[in-house]
């Protein structure tokens, strides 16, 4: 399979459908990857946790806020404080801790946050940096949430 430039998906060629029957046969086939899956997964765990932080009086502000550092998934306010919430889904309760959230992330973050603080003129209010594991139980059909600041 090739790799095209500038597409962000892979092509899939007429004899690469003989090899991988899951692709449709023709000449050209665009398909995706199954980060697509992790991708709707996450955006789900996102919907859940902005009504976790509604249902807590939090007011959302903003939602995936893009800088040259990355994302910040949800801006919040509560009382005076801007709290700035990166996301994580996880299936895997052993996996579904703060550790989700990488020493690098959290540089990304506290740099993200700067950016946004800056183009927003926010002066004088807290910007606490905070993680919301989202843990879904598929046997339960439950959802579990754990919401953090970051030091």
């Amino acid at each position: 399979m090739k790799k095209r430039r500038g597409l962000g998906k892979n092509i899939c060629r007429k004899n690469d459908a003989k090899r991988h029957p899951e692709f449709s046969s023709g000449s050209r086939t665009i398909f995706t990857m199954e980060g697509r899956y992790n991708k709707n997964v996450g955006d789900w765990g996102e919907e859940r946790a902005v009504e976790f932080l509604r249902r807590n009086d939090f007011e959302i502000i903003d939602r995936q806020y893009h800088t040259v550092w990355g994302e910040i998934d949800i801006v919040a306010k509560k009382g005076d404080d801007y709290y700035f919430v990166e996301v994580k889904t996880r299936f895997d309760f052993a996996l579904a801790t703060n550790d989700a959230v990488t020493y690098q992330k959290t540089k990304k973050l506290l740099k993200s946050i700067r950016v946004y603080a800056y183009k927003n003129k926010l002066e004088d209010v807290g910007l606490i940096p905070a993680a919301l594991v989202v843990f879904i139980d598929k046997a339960k059909k439950t959802v579990k949430f754990s919401f953090n600041v970051i030091y």
